[in-house]
């Protein structure tokens, strides 16, 4: 998509050195109003944040069973689904035990744009590996890459989505893919989809030093124990720049609430990089270093210091998201957002009475801290056109494995956002096959199969509007990626528990032939 502009620093605000700070699109100053509006309101964004292992109890993750009211056949089963309720208690709206947040926060207009799913399934034995929940079956134990693992290396959707040609177009964005943690794989020539798949490096090493990328270097690495003073604020060196627009007379009245909204957002996220402040008895040695490194003391056991320092990282990727200097965030977080003092890997093997209110404690605080807060950041920038960002976005969050460590089985899935449109929302959506149970044992709870993960990526393609043309899916349909796992029971022979009684398959060619359709429900 190309853009064509009345003047040019109408639309880029010029700073220091070649810096420019990017301001939102503004309609009314377009030569070619109805063209351009079209175009953008094809963008779509989209977000995914993983944590590590998974082991929270079903009973605790999703809504309870009564809440799914509406059914059908599916696949050869019964499908589930139901309304999520807005009505709060004691001032707060809780879905489950984990999915909980005040009702300030979780509004019945943000209940609105949230689904809960339930019974899809990653169909093979993961183990460890962050990059197979987005699609790279590869990323094995270790974080190897081996077509002798679970399934062959496959480009992450969050790349396939940055490289297709229908999502950014020709558009210059600042980063295809802001990615923090070790989540994204592509291959070594992107563009043309050939070479081998590799991690990709995350974007910047701190939440300062991705700001600067994004946005221009605002500030000076100081070696000292005293930070030195901040240069001056990239906005101060537009504000003339800005009084010349904003008096010009030909913006609208809502590009001009656009403007100043937006201008607003950068101000708040300066002064945040701008002060320093002192984490467990340390001031960073750089202005602005409030992303707390996570081998300071203490940490690995302050969830109030881990959700505000992931945070820091959604402020800077909703700002670049209302810039469009980025429509694409991928997180793999391995903050536990808990004080346990101990092994949190030995914690998600243990017991269901040893782990159960760790780990519901853990994910509430991230999802009312983080990930809801996140939804709600993205659905106050308007789009200026009646509708938020949020709208525009499909934000997801999962864990690496499902309700017991390593198994793929029970993996909560929350999103936000109907990605323009594409998804209905509002729903608790159960696909869990209630005839295929795995019993319960003394370190497994019992677990239901359903349909496969390939139809989840498939659907989050196509919702952000990348069609199956443009990357090869599950047996040449629109799931992702191109490939079925050996049947489970083979996969798990050593583990007699795990495995159905008899030799009946848990995920059978129905499931596998309706992978390639936007998942039911949301289309």
């Amino acid at each position: 998509m190309k853009y064509v502009f009345a003047q040019n620093r109408r639309q880029f605000l010029l700073g220091v050195g070649g810096a420019s700070l990017a301001l939102p699109i503004l309609p009314s100053l377009l030569r070619v109003p109805k063209a351009e509006a079209q175009a953008l309101a094809a963008q779509k964004y989209f977000a995914y944040m993983e944590l590590p292992h998974g082991a929270v109890v079903q009973t605790e993750a999703f809504p309870a069973d009564s809440m799914a009211t509406e059914m059908k056949s599916y696949a050869g089963f019964t499908v589930r689904r139901g309304a999520l309720p807005s009505t709060p208690t004691n001032g707060e709206v809780q879905l489950s035990g984990m999915l909980r947040a005040p009702s300030t926060l979780l509004t019945p207009g943000l209940l609105a744009k949230m689904n809960v799913i339930r019974g899809v399934d990653i169909t093979h034995y993961p183990g460890h590996g962050s990059g197979q929940s987005l699609g790279n079956f590869g990323d094995v134990t270790g974080g190897v890459a081996a077509d002798g693992g679970p399934g062959p290396s496959s480009p992450t959707i969050d790349q396939v989505m940055a490289w297709a040609p229908s999502f950014y177009g020709n558009t210059t964005v600042a980063e295809r893919v802001i990615v923090v943690g070790d989540i994204s794989w592509a291959n070594s020539n992107p563009a043309a989809h050939t070479g081998a798949i590799q991690r990709v490096s995350q974007s910047a090493p701190t939440n300062v030093a991705l700001f600067d990328k994004l946005f221009g270097s605002q500030t000076q690495t100081g070696s000292g124990s005293a930070p030195p003073p901040p240069n001056t604020l990239l906005v101060d060196k537009v504000v003339a720049n800005y009084q010349r627009l904003i008096s010009s007379g030909k913006l609208s009245s809502v590009d001009q609430k656009r403007i100043d909204d937006h201008l607003q957002r950068v101000f708040e996220l300066q002064k945040k990089l701008s002060q320093p402040t002192q984490s467990f008895g340390m001031i960073p040695p750089r202005p602005g270093m409030t992303t707390v490194d996570s081998s300071s003391d203490g940490y690995d056991v302050d969830p109030a210091a881990q959700v505000a320092n992931i945070n820091l990282w959604t402020d800077i990727a909703a700002a670049a998201f209302s810039v469009g200097a980025s429509r694409i965030f991928t997180a793999n977080l391995t903050e536990t957002f808990s004080d346990y003092v101990g092994d949190w890997h030995d914690l998600a093997h243990s017991s269901e009475a040893d782990r159960t209110a760790q780990y519901v404690k853990a994910n509430q605080t991230f999802f009312s801290g983080v990930f809801a807060e996140f939804a709600r950041k993205l659905d106050a920038i308007s789009m200026g056109d009646g509708t938020t960002l949020l709208d525009a976005s499909l934000i997801s969050w999962a864990h690496e494995s499902g309700s017991n460590s390593h198994y793929g089985t029970g993996l909560p899935l929350i999103t936000f956002g109907s990605a323009r449109g594409a998804l209905k929302t509002g729903q608790y959506l159960d696909f869990r096959n209630l005839n295929k149970q795995l019993p319960k044992t003394a370190t497994r709870e019992a677990s239901w199969h359903g349909l496969a993960w390939h139809q989840w990526l498939g659907t989050a393609l196509q919702a952000v509007g990348v069609p199956k043309t443009e990357y090869t899916g599950l047996s040449g349909g629109s799931a992702y990626p191109d490939f079925r796992p050996a049947d489970l029971n083979d996969l798990l022979a050593g583990d007699m528990d795990a495995r159905y009684p008899g030799t009946e398959t848990p995920y059978t060619d129905a499931v596998y032939a309706a992978a390639g359709e936007v998942l039911p429900w949301m289309g």
